[in-house]
């Protein structure tokens, strides 16, 4: 990732927070499809690398090969882990802010095509259709860095 967590640098509004998780592609298409709802809403879009493996075969640094836009959100500008189930059910079911979005079962969710700001995606989203209006965006994105193999 190129940039470190900045506390507290934009409203829950404004930004779209990307849960990432599995592998590679799993991550790509999560990105892809956040950047695409972040795009559409000139939102910043933010990463929620919580769930990813820690050790020696870690999953936490699979797109730090790639020069993204994005950042890693701090741990303040998160909502609650579902670890923390009680906070968690508060934050989903009350409705506080940001909007919890989860994928539902297999192809596009439609819902997700005209997402506003201020939502925490939470799913695979494995569709180009996500993200196809700004795919060649998405392709400079994906270049890899320099020093990376």
């Amino acid at each position: 990732m190129a940039r470190e967590p900045l506390a507290g640098t934009m409203q829950t509004e404004q930004r779209v927070i990307c849960h990432l998780t599995g592998g590679l592609g799993n991550q790509l298409f999560q990105y892809a499809n956040a950047f695409a709802v972040a795009r559409r809403n000139n939102a910043e879009l933010i990463l929620d690398t919580r769930d990813l493996k820690t050790g020696p075969d870690s999953r936490r640094d699979l797109l730090a090969h790639f020069a993204l836009s994005a950042r890693i959100a701090a741990h303040d500008e998160l909502p609650p882990h579902c670890n923390e189930r009680l906070r968690c059910l508060a934050w989903r079911h009350l409705g506080r802010p940001p909007q919890f979005i989860r994928e539902r079962g297999l192809g596009v969710n439609g819902r997700t095509l005209t997402l506003g700001a201020g939502c925490y995606l939470h799913g695979y989203f494995q569709s180009e259709r996500y993200f196809a209006a700004c795919s060649d965006l998405i392709r400079t994105e994906l270049q890899a860095q320099p020093g990376t193999s």
